[in-house]
Parts: structure tokens; C-alpha cells; sequence
């Protein structure tokens, strides 16, 4: 009998550290999926910030500001008169000139678009919204004001608002970028979807006026 128990005692002594390995295997077969699946969840998230992120323009590289100082210059000139610009009474002449009757509310958006866009621009500060009001200016510029002179800026072409216009439309899709004041402040506009909107409205806008002003004859 005690044979028999001393048989039963080394069978037991003998699969114990199996079962021990089994089940010290079980556990961390566990803990290991167990932190497989938070890895997972945790890069998933982080994905989705990125996209996030993208989505509202903080992924992407920041427009030179130079492009946007460089026409809210341009507008400060038609503003106050500054670097050799026309000042405001000029420019209210040349829109009467081309047909604006009243002149004075286009004449408010065209610097709002070139200094108020400019701006807002070069700081990255709501990025849609000056985006879009540099396209309705640089559109206008381009279709009413260059468009009769061919292309080429030394012959008064339409060259540099067209390209300030593509630009403008480039930074309206693509965001202010990562060092911005939208970035700063925590200002999360759906940047496409509301430029593509303000940008629509600024066109039609522009259309209206160019259509309006050809009832009254051109002074060239």
C-alpha cells in the first residue's frame, strides 16, 4: 500500500510542473493578446487623430505667409494709399469707371478680400474664410479687370491674380498647417467643405457684379 501511495506520489510530483507550466503559459498567452488588442485599439485611435487632424489642415505644410502679406500689402496700397498705391478715391473711380453703381460696397470687398484675405492667410487665422475672400478679389481682378489685356503682367494681363487665385484656392483645400494660429487657438473648421461653400458664394457674388456692370458703358 504505501508502495502504491509512494507511486501515486511521484506521478503527482511529476505532472505538477506541467500543469504549472501549462497554466504559466495560459496566462501569458492572455496577457499577451490582452496587450496585442489595447496595442491595436491605441494605434487605431491614433490613426484617427491623424486623419482628424488632416482633415482640418493641421497635417499639412504652412503656406509661406509671403503670399499672404504680400497681398494684404497689395490691398493696403488701394486702402490707405501706401507704397505708391491709388488710395481709395482711385479706386473708387476705377470701379464707377468699369460700371459699379454704387461703387463704395465693391470697393469695401475688394479690400476686405486682399487685406482681411491677406491676413488671414499669412497668420493662419480662420483659414477658409480668407481663402475664400481672396478668390472672389483675385477672381474679379482676373475676369473684369486684367482678362480684356491677354495674360502676360507686362502687357497688364491677368498673370499674377490668376496665380494668386490658384494659390488661394490651394490653401482653402488644404489648411493652414501646423504652425498656425487656427492650430494655436484650437479653431477645428471643416476647412474644404466651409471654403468650398464661402468660395461658391464669392464667385456668384463676382459674377453678379460683372454682369450688373456691363449695362453702363466701359470708360477705358
Amino acid at each position: 500500500m504505501a508502495r502504491g501511495a509512494s507511486t501515486h506520489s511521484l506521478s503527482v510530483r511529476s505532472t505538477s510542473p506541467d500543469k504549472s507550466s501549462f497554466l504559466c503559459y495560459s496566462y501569458l498567452y492572455k496577457v499577451s493578446s490582452l496587450h496585442k488588442v489595447c496595442t491595436f485599439i491605441r494605434k487605431a485611435n491614433e490613426e484617427r487623430k491623424v486623419k482628424d487632424d488632416c482633415h482640418h489642415g493641421y497635417c499639412a505644410p504652412r503656406p509661406p505667409p509671403g503670399v499672404g502679406l504680400t497681398l494684404a500689402g497689395h490691398g493696403v496700397q488701394k486702402l490707405f494709399g501706401w507704397f505708391g498705391g491709388p488710395g481709395l478715391i482711385s479706386l473708387r473711380q476705377w470701379f464707377e469707371q468699369q460700371g459699379f453703381q454704387p461703387a463704395w460696397p465693391w470697393v469695401a470687398l475688394a479690400i476686405v478680400g486682399e487685406v482681411g484675405g491677406g491676413l488671414s492667410v499669412a497668420l493662419g487665422f480662420l483659414t477658409p474664410l480668407g481663402a475664400a475672400g481672396i478668390l472672389g478679389a483675385m477672381a474679379m481682378a482676373t475676369f473684369k479687370g486684367h482678362w480684356k489685356n491677354g495674360f502676360w503682367l507686362n502687357k497688364g494681363g491677368y498673370e499674377y491674380s490668376l496665380v494668386l487665385l490658384i494659390v488661394s484656392i490651394a490653401i482653402g483645400l488644404i489648411g493652414p498647417g501646423s504652425y498656425a494660429l487656427d492650430t494655436l487657438f484650437g479653431i477645428n473648421l471643416p476647412q474644404a467643405l466651409l471654403f468650398g461653400v464661402l468660395a461658391v458664394a464669392a464667385l456668384l457674388v463676382d459674377a453678379i457684379g460683372i454682369l450688373s456692370s456691363r449695362k453702363t458703358p466701359v470708360v477705358i
